[in-house]
């Protein structure tokens, strides 16, 4: 199972953006290979539209909160004989970003 929020607020008084994201991932088993762009999809997903010009750019702060919970990796490189296997009963991850434009 997959659940995402995301909430972006934006208060024009004070000039400050923020965008708090939360992924949860449950019973999920993922086939990684280096072919596969998963990473690059998700940050496009969540960028801004190009184009869009501040002209006095606002103050800004992301967080992203992960949750996997019974969730396992299988990456096999393409070129070496080996493979990695992790698994994850349970792990929370919390990234902070503050930006200052």
């Amino acid at each position: 199972m997959f659940h995402m929020t995301s909430l972006l607020s934006f208060d024009p008084v004070v000039k400050f953006k923020e965008n708090d994201t939360n992924l949860a991932f449950t019973g999920i088993s993922w086939k990684f290979s280096i072919e596969q762009t998963a990473v690059d999809d998700v940050q496009d997903f969540f960028a801004e539209p190009e184009g869009i010009v501040y002209l006095n750019p606002p103050h800004q702060c992301t967080r992203v909160s992960v949750t996997l919970g019974e969730c396992g990796v299988d990456y096999k490189p393409l070129h070496i004989p080996s493979r990695f296997v992790l698994s994850f009963e349970k792990m929370k991850v919390r990234i902070k970003d503050a930006l200052k434009t």
